[in-house]
C-alpha cells in the first residue's frame, strides 16, 4: 500500500505540494477539502516513485477485476470514470502526469479540475470494480462497504 512516505520519494513531491498550496490558498470554498485534494494529487507522486502501475482508492471493492482484465486495459494512462477511483499509469508516463499537473491550473471557477480534463484522457468504465460511497448522514463508509460486499457475495456468478 502506497502512502505519503512513498510520495515523498518522488523528486516532484515538494513541487506538487507547493503548487497545491499556492492554488488552494486563494479559493476559500476548497480550504475545508485541502487534505482530500492534496491526497488526490500527491498519490501520483507515490505512483511515480514506485515506477508506475495500477492504483485504487481504499473504497474500491474488487468484484471481478482480474489480472487478465488489467493487462488488457493497460495503456500509458487509464482512468476509471467518475473521478478516478482506479487508474493506471506506465512508468514512462508517471512523470508526464505530474508535469501536466504542475504546468497547468488545477482550479477552475472555485472547483478542482478533473484528472481526465487536465490530462486530456477519456475515462473508461472498468468492469469488476465497485466504488463505494456513503451519503452524508448515512452509516459509516465501512458499513456501506460491508453491505456492498455482502450483496455481491450473495449474487450468483455469471
Amino acid at each position: 500500500m502506497l502512502n505519503r512516505s512513498h510520495a515523498q520519494v518522488s523528486q516532484r513531491y515538494n513541487k506538487m505540494l507547493q503548487k497545491l498550496v499556492g492554488e488552494l490558498r486563494h479559493v476559500e470554498a476548497l480550504r475545508n477539502q485541502f487534505d482530500f485534494i492534496v491526497a488526490r494529487f500527491i498519490r501520483w507522486c507515490a505512483l511515480h516513485a514506485s515506477g508506475g502501475g495500477w492504483m485504487s482508492d481504499y473504497d474500491v471493492l474488487n468484484v471481478g477485476f482480474t489480472p487478465e482484465s488489467a493487462i488488457k486495459l493497460q495503456q500509458p494512462i487509464v482512468l476509471s470514470s467518475s473521478r478516478p477511483c482506479l487508474f493506471y499509469v506506465s512508468a514512462e508516463n508517471a512523470q508526464y502526469v505530474i508535469n501536466k499537473y504542475l504546468s497547468g491550473d488545477l482550479v477552475e471557477c472555485s472547483k478542482i479540475r478533473s484528472e481526465s480534463d487536465i490530462l486530456g484522457v477519456k475515462p473508461i468504465e472498468i468492469d469488476g470494480i465497485d466504488h463505494v460511497r456513503a451519503r452524508p448522514g448515512e452509516t459509516s463508509k465501512s458499513s456501506v462497504m460491508q453491505e456492498h460486499w455482502a450483496l455481491n457475495l450473495s449474487q450468483p456468478a455469471d
